[in-house]
């Protein structure tokens, strides 16, 4: 099976990486790594091949490849994983060896769970969620909508909701039994001590709504 990893930037380099600790460790091994990349005209990248989209899909069929998405833009990872979907391919999920998981839990597939990721009981993870390295907690009883993204050394108290398309900055900490909207944006080093409503940004401690996710993008 070969691995293709959607993105040539620096989420795309810890993809990267991941793969190569994943290999480590004996958990699994692809026969071949490239790269997609639709704007940006390289022909390689980390010494590996790079295709556009439309090359890419010309050159694998959907049984002989797995595609795991590397962007950090929430809005871009649904874009994405629909015109992956719309293709026929699947998507790969990748979890360090490094991480615990504890029973009863849902991974859902396209999921990146990175190095250092603590995940107690019953957790519910949707489709295509990506967990930025590293040492990020997730408490029991959560769900993390489709096409989040969580920053690093983040920890997420039990019995939390966390909406679609949400971005969740590194270092933010939130408490046990809140619900964050689709589309919410919590600033790196936020303190989320209660509700947040669906796209807006919070950011602070405690976090407070600085405006509205008008756009849908973070970066």
């Amino acid at each position: 099976m070969v691995l293709a990893i959607y993105g040539t930037a620096g989420l795309a380099k810890d993809m990267f990486i991941l793969t190569q600790q994943i290999e480590l460790s004996n958990a699994q091994f692809w026969d071949d790594i490239v790269f997609i990349n639709d704007f940006d005209e390289l022909t390689t990248f980390l010494n590996k091949k790079v295709y556009k989209f439309t090359e890419f899909c010309k050159e694998y069929s959907a049984e002989a490849i797995k595609i795991v998405i590397a962007v950090g833009e929430p809005k871009s990872r649904k874009i994405l994983y629909e015109k992956i979907k719309s293709n026929n391919y699947k998507l790969a999920t990748l979890i360090h060896p490094d991480t615990y998981i504890y029973d009863y839990s849902t991974i859902s597939e396209g999921c990146v769970i990175s190095k250092g990721t603590y995940i107690s009981m019953d957790i519910t993870m949707e489709q295509n969620v990506i967990i930025v390295p590293p040492n990020t907690g997730i408490g029991h009883d959560v769900t993390i909508g489709a096409h989040s993204v969580i920053g690093g050394c983040c920890e997420i108290g039990g019995y939390t909701n966390i909406g679609s398309l949400c971005y969740i900055g590194g270092g933010a900490n939130i408490k046990d039994k809140l619900n964050i909207g689709d589309k919410a944006i919590i600033g790196m080093g936020s303190v989320v001590l209660k509700d947040v409503e669906k796209e807006v940004i919070v950011l602070g401690n405690p976090a407070r709504t600085i405006k509205n996710n008008e756009t849908g993008k973070v970066f």
